[in-house]
């Protein structure tokens, strides 16, 4: 049985609006209209316009709100709606839920294909890694990520990487991790105890054990409140989506 290609459409249309705004809806159809003749499983996942990460943030000053760093671009938005409409009316499954953000749409379908299916995922972020498995592998324009070249690049298997990203912070995303944890250290932490909880809880002087941890990384640890950048880099699984009513209806059309 073929794989199911699960594309990031927002990932894909800025990477090509960045090299030419005046033609990145047709490049990215074009590209996804080329990927259907080798994956007929293929879903387009999509950002809802305002999300949960976005809700739960509000109330923040804008600077530390969730993606507050970034300025809108109404054009690009709205060329990115009508790649989705077009896509939609071309006979493309184009997947979006209310509240939701692609990464949770996708979570979502990975969790229900299971171990049954293999699954390829078509982005360029980070946060998705924390998928990637045995049947799930990630594309990206630099070449495919497996468990293996996940740990390669960033010192822990995926299954880790959620308190990682957490622990480093996402300057993309405007979440802010540890204060003094970069990638490396964050990756050491998560070696030596497991996960931040395992870390908090050994307390600051085991901590300082940790290469590159030193006595003020260690008190930015102990004081850390971990709970909303865990929360926020956390991909959501519960979304009201059905993976094998999408592929029926493909098979269908």
């Amino acid at each position: 049985m073929s794989p199911i290609l699960l594309i990031d459409l927002s990932s894909i249309f800025h990477a090509r609006w960045h090299v030419s705004p005046q033609d990145a809806l047709n490049r990215t159809c074009l590209a996804i209209a080329e990927l259907s003749r080798r994956y007929r499983d293929l879903i387009v996942c999509c950002d809802h316009p305002t999300n949960w990460r976005h809700e739960r943030t509000a109330h923040f000053p804008p600077e530390r709100r969730y993606k507050g760093n970034r300025i809108p671009d109404p054009q690009l938005q709205a060329e990115l709606i009508r790649a989705k409409c077009t896509l939609r009316r071309r006979g493309f499954a184009v997947v979006q839920c209310d509240g939701y953000e692609a990464d949770d749409v996708i979570a979502t379908l990975v969790r229900q294909a299971g171990s049954a299916r293999e699954v390829r995922i078509m982005s360029e972020d980070k946060d998705l890694h924390q998928l990637v498995s045995q049947t799930c592998t990630q594309i990206t324009k630099r070449g495919w990520v497996t468990p293996v070249d996940c740990e390669r690049k960033f010192g822990v298997p995926p299954s880790k990487m959620r308190d990682l990203i957490a622990l480093m912070g996402d300057s993309s995303d405007n979440i802010a991790g540890c204060a003094g944890i970069g990638k490396v250290t964050a990756a050491n932490i998560l070696i030596a105890f497991g996960s931040i909880e395992g870390a908090i809880a050994a307390g600051p002087v085991k901590i300082r054990e940790v290469p590159g941890v030193g006595k003020t990384t260690a008190i930015h640890l102990m004081d850390w409140s971990m709970d909303l950048a865990v929360e926020l880099v956390t991909l959501k699984v519960d979304c009201p989506i059905d993976l094998h009513s999408i592929l029926v209806e493909l098979k269908a059309s």
